[in-house]
């Protein structure tokens, strides 16, 4: 089995995500600490985040009014590569003046099967099976100071903060799966980010990955954050506008297989990219 890119092993063999609490903190120390080399990496991408008067209702499904004008970006590429993934995983984000909320949108082959397990908070090793994580650092000064939320498609959680995984937010997820797509939806109060509601132009850094497990092992990454989902300054910016009008990466093409290093348009709310949904892949 492929290693998270997350993970980190010890000489002997023994993954240390997998001896303690202790042991775990230590990891998140040496990853936050380490010098990356961010040579030849893409630029940072960026997101523009606007505000809604209509928060979605957090059950899974995706057709809610707010996802239709929210930011949203697709483009994942594997850990380490420029290559575009073949999985269109779509994600889509806005927020209230009290929370967060993100929307994933994760197709896979038909035949493929989902794998993953209900279980209690905080155990077994979600990024060994198909979940989608989100790191989220709202003081761009120290991106470190990282919330990293994991969830898996039957509905099972862990969460981190800056390596203490006794930290429980209060946040919700819930998710649904057909034939080809499981969707899931994710809100999280900013008080549970050890911050107040974000003022228009306020920017944090960011970084939204999906573990694929289903028919073959892949990490997938919105920033190029070379071989850790974990490199903090290469983190994404979010960038909040209120009301205003929003921005997302550039799309790549049919025809073009990698993605561009700067690229970013600008669209007005409502302009958004389409999130898909179930039914689209009923049969």
């Amino acid at each position: 089995m492929s290693t998270h890119p997350a993970e980190s092993t010890s000489a002997g063999g023994f993954n240390l995500l997998s001896v303690g609490l202790a042991l775990a903190v230590l990891v998140w120390m040496s990853l936050a600490t380490s010098v990356a080399d961010t040579e030849g990496l893409r630029a940072p991408p960026v997101l523009s985040v606007a505000q809604t008067d209509q928060p979605p209702n957090v059950d899974g499904s995706l057709d809610d009014p707010a996802w239709q004008n929210a930011a949203g970006f697709t483009g994942f590429t594997p850990i380490g590569s420029d290559e575009l993934s073949p999985y269109k995983t779509t994600v889509a984000a806005t927020y209230t003046q009290d929370r967060l909320f993100v929307a994933y949108a994760c197709p896979f082959a038909p035949h493929e099967k989902l794998e993953g397990a209900v279980r209690e908070r905080d155990t077994g090793s979600p990024w060994h099976e198909d979940s989608l994580e989100i790191f989220l650092s709202p003081d761009p000064e120290s991106p470190d100071d990282c919330y990293q939320l994991i969830g898996n498609w039957a509905g099972s959680i862990y969460d981190v903060h800056a390596g203490d995984r006794k930290w429980n937010g209060n946040w919700e997820f819930k998710t649904k799966a057909g034939e080809g797509l499981w969707t899931a939806e994710v809100s999280i109060p900013f008080a549970d980010l050890g911050t107040s509601s974000p003022q228009p132009g306020d920017t944090w850094r960011a970084n939204f990955c999906r573990d694929v497990v289903a028919g073959r092992s892949a990490f997938e990454t919105w920033a190029d954050t070379g071989a850790s989902y974990m490199t903090f300054s290469q983190f994404g910016h979010l960038q909040f506008v209120g009301r205003g009008p929003v921005a997302m990466n550039d799309f790549p093409t049919a025809d073009n297989d990698q993605l561009p290093r700067y690229a970013v348009v600008i669209a007005a709310p409502g302009d958004r990219l389409a999130i898909p949904h179930l039914a689209d892949y009923a049969r």
